[in-house]
């Protein structure tokens, strides 16, 4: 099982996955292809609004948030993340230091990358910054995941209007209701709402995969993960 440490995790750092379920193979697919067989080693993007709250947009429920601790009392919490299926934290004492580690089950790959543009920020601007982007993640809450033919906007290839009118279509037949953002323009919005250094970078939310937030120049990755057999240290009982 794959481990990640998230002891010096931070608001607004982001995690990536790459799972192991056929919703991700084609997700990596769909991004090689876009990119000319550039690989794609990343097929999911969440962003931590705390140490230990994920907030996401996965296939089945929508735009969810998701406890590592997996005890928040809303019902829709950990009801996705596809890729990481009931995570939990543990720890383990490394000498004088407790190190905190989130298991990710159904998980081959993960990183947590930090956007340099608001790291750094002061406790004041901090507060700004969580009931902005609290506001705008309100505005997609539960709103439904986008049939698989928006990856193909990324390409550049079907325009706007097709893909508008192919994606009605699609939430017809599969009986959605408000279709919100996939998981890595969800990120793209929330960190825009921030800074919007990172549309300069990458464009628009709705062209963001993954794999782009994984090679962009404005992220720098704080951990990766490792094998939670593993892990150095002592298990540790007080959390």
């Amino acid at each position: 099982m794959i481990a990640i440490e998230v002891t010096e995790v931070q608001a607004f750092d982001v995690l990536l996955t790459s799972g192991k379920n056929i919703t991700a193979s084609v997700n990596k697919l769909c991004q090689s292809l876009i990119r000319r067989g550039r690989a794609a080693p990343y097929s999911h993007a969440s962003i931590f609004l705390t140490p230990f709250l994920l907030a996401e947009s996965d296939v089945n429920p929508g735009v969810v948030l998701t406890n590592l601790f997996g005890a928040c009392p809303d019902p829709h919490t950990n009801a996705g993340f596809s890729s990481v299926q009931q995570p939990r934290i543990v720890s383990r004492s490394d000498g004088a230091k407790v190190r905190l580690f989130a298991l990710l089950p159904g998980v081959d790959a993960a990183c947590i990358r930090r956007y340099k543009p608001i790291d750094g920020i002061d406790v004041r601007e901090f507060v700004r910054l969580t009931h902005h982007l609290t506001s705008v993640l309100a505005g997609s809450y539960l709103a439904q995941y986008p049939a698989l033919i928006r990856l193909a906007g990324t390409a550049g290839i079907i325009s706007a209007s097709v893909l508008t009118v192919l994606e009605q279509v699609g939430a017809v037949f599969k009986e959605k209701g408000i279709t919100g953002p996939f998981c890595s323009e969800l990120v793209t919005i929330l960190l825009a709402a921030a800074n919007s250094a990172i549309l300069k970078e990458l464009g628009m939310p709705e062209n963001v995969a993954p794999s782009d937030i994984h090679h962009a120049q404005l992220f720098r990755t704080i951990v990766e993960s490792n094998d939670s057999n593993e892990l150095a240290g002592q298990e540790f009982e007080g959390v």
